[in-house]
C-alpha cells in the first residue's frame, strides 16, 4: 500500500472542498481508512483511481439534484452516483435551499422536478434563466410522463420523463453537459460499454 493522504491534500489536488472529499467518502465514491479519532486518510492508489475517472472527463462535475419527493431524490442521486461520468451530487428537497446553495456554489448541471409538493421546477428554471450569472448553467427538468406539460418558454431545456432508467438519465446528463455518448464496443464476444 502506497502513503496514506489526508482529506485536505487530496482536496487540494483534485481542487474541490475538504467537505466535497468527506461528501464523495460517505457515499462511497472514495475509500477510505477511518481512524477511531474520526479523522480519514485516503490510500494514494485510490486517489489515483479518482483522477483517472476524472481524467477521462478533464474535471469532477457538480451537479445538484432538487426533488421533493424525498424516494425520488434519492433514487436520481444514487443513479447520478453509480455514472461512468465523475459527479459531485448535491441533493436538495427544498428548492429555496437548492437556489441558495445554488449562488453560492455555483454547479456545473442542475437536475430539477418540474413540479412536486416543494418544489417547483417551472418557476425555479424561470427564475435560474433570468439571472445572468446562472442562465448559462445546464438544465434538465424531470417530469411525469402525463400530467405535467412543460411551459413553450422552457422546451429548449432538457426534460426528462419518469420514470427513467439508468442510461436514459446518463444519457441526458452526457448531453447537457455536451459529453460524448457512451460508445459500444466488442469484447470476446460480448457487448461493453466504454466511456467516451
Amino acid at each position: 500500500m502506497g502513503e496514506l493522504l489526508k482529506v485536505r491534500d487530496v482536496a487540494r489536488i483534485v481542487g474541490v472542498d475538504a467537505t466535497t472529499v468527506l461528501r464523495w467518502i460517505e457515499k462511497g465514491y472514495l475509500r477510505s481508512i477511518r481512524y477511531p479519532s474520526g479523522t480519514h486518510r485516503i490510500p494514494e492508489e485510490e486517489l489515483q483511481r479518482l483522477l483517472r475517472k476524472a481524467g477521462e472527463f478533464g474535471k469532477v462535475f457538480s451537479c445538484m439534484v432538487v426533488d421533493g419527493n424525498a424516494v425520488s431524490l434519492d433514487e436520481t442521486a444514487g443513479l447520478l452516483k453509480s455514472m461512468s461520468v465523475p459527479l459531485d451530487v448535491r441533493a436538495y428537497g427544498s428548492a429555496l435551499d437548492g437556489l441558495l446553495d445554488m449562488v453560492a456554489h455555483r454547479p456545473d448541471l442542475i437536475i430539477m422536478d418540474a413540479a412536486s409538493d416543494t418544489v417547483d421546477g417551472v418557476s425555479m428554471c424561470a427564475r435560474i434563466r433570468s439571472r445572468e450569472d446562472l442562465a448559462s448553467i445546464p438544465l434538465i427538468l424531470t417530469a411525469m410522463e402525463t400530467g405535467h406539460e412543460i411551459p413553450a418558454n422552457l422546451e429548449e431545456e432538457h426534460v426528462l420523463r419518469k420514470p427513467y432508467s439508468a442510461s436514459r438519465l446518463e444519457q441526458a446528463v452526457r448531453d447537457a453537459l455536451g459529453l460524448k455518448p457512451r460508445r459500444r464496443t466488442r469484447k470476446s464476444g460480448a457487448a461493453a460499454l466504454n466511456p467516451g
